[in-house]
């Protein structure tokens, strides 16, 4: 989000396993556990600030704001991911290709949200590495 809303502060950008639509990751949360649920509640509460409003949730995610980016941009996302799903990276990646945006995407197999597991997590630092080597050097 940090890219979107104040381009001008970073020469790149990460992302593991993050969240580019707050406001589809919601509803998908709702409908999955319920509006009760204490996920949704996290959401609700410390992501959306108590203002549980289409628009706010939209204005806050960053894949409506990719015409702002101007750093290249990693994304790294574990297929298995069930906490954010591996489609958060995925759309956010073509919606930036889209944009003529610099991304890379790194695509965890067979692993999920924690990289608990060495070698997609040692996949993962080769990424960050190399990417920040590029970019930053």
């Amino acid at each position: 989000v940090g890219a979107t809303m104040t381009p001008d502060m970073y020469r790149c950008v990460i992302s593991i396993n993050g969240v580019s639509d707050v406001q589809k990751m919601v509803r998908e949360d709702r409908e999955r556990y319920g509006k009760n649920h204490w996920v949704v509640a996290y959401w609700e509460r410390i992501i959306a600030d108590g203002k549980y409003k289409r628009s706010h949730l939209k204005e806050i995610s960053p894949i409506n704001h990719v015409e702002n980016i101007k750093a290249p941009v990693l994304l790294i996302h574990g297929e298995r991911d069930r906490v954010v799903e591996f489609e958060q990276s995925s759309t956010f990646a073509k919606k930036l290709r889209k944009a003529d945006k610099d991304v890379t995407l790194v695509k965890l197999d067979d692993t999920g949200h924690s990289l608990s597991r060495a070698e997609p997590r040692r996949e993962a630092m080769l990424a960050i590495d190399e990417f920040l080597k590029e970019h930053l050097n």
